[in-house]
C-alpha cells in the first residue's frame, strides 16, 4: 500500500513544479502560443533581436524561417513582440512587427491590432 502512495506523491509534486515553472503567466502563454509560453516563443525568434531593434539591420535567413513557422498565429506573434522579454532586449514593438514583411513574408493576416494600448497593427505595419 506504500508504493501506490508514493507514485501519487510524486506526480503531485511533479504536477506542481510544472505549474511553479511555468509561473503565473504560463497558462496564459500556453493558451496564446500553443503549447509554448510567450516567453519560451520570444527566445525561438532570438535570431530576430538586432533586426527588431533598428529597421536598417539586414534580417537574418534564420530569423525569416522562424517567423515563417510562426506566422500561422499573429496573437502569439503580437504578445512576443509586447513580451517582458523582448522589453528586456530592447525590442521596439513597431519595428519587431514590421520584420515579418521585411522578411517578404506575404501570406500574412492583415488587419488584426496588437495590445490595448499599443499603436503596432500587427503584421500589416506601415514602414
Amino acid at each position: 500500500m506504500g508504493a501506490p502512495n508514493m507514485k501519487l506523491i510524486t506526480f503531485l509534486t511533479l504536477v506542481a513544479l510544472m505549474g511553479f515553472i511555468a509561473g503565473p503567466n504560463g497558462a496564459y502563454g500556453a493558451q496564446v502560443c500553443g503549447t509554448l509560453t510567450v516567453e519560451r516563443a520570444a527566445w525561438k525568434l532570438g535570431p530576430c533581436e538586432l533586426a527588431a531593434k533598428a529597421g536598417n539591420v539586414k534580417v537574418s535567413s534564420t530569423c525569416c524561417k522562424q517567423l515563417r513557422n510562426m506566422i500561422h498565429n499573429p496573437r502569439c506573434l503580437c504578445a512576443v513582440a509586447l513580451s517582458e522579454t523582448a522589453r528586456r532586449v530592447g525590442v521596439l514593438p513597431k519595428i519587431a512587427l514590421a520584420v515579418i514583411k521585411r522578411c517578404g513574408i506575404t501570406n500574412r493576416p492583415v488587419g488584426s491590432t496588437c495590445g490595448r494600448t499599443s499603436n503596432c497593427t500587427v503584421l500589416h505595419v506601415h514602414v
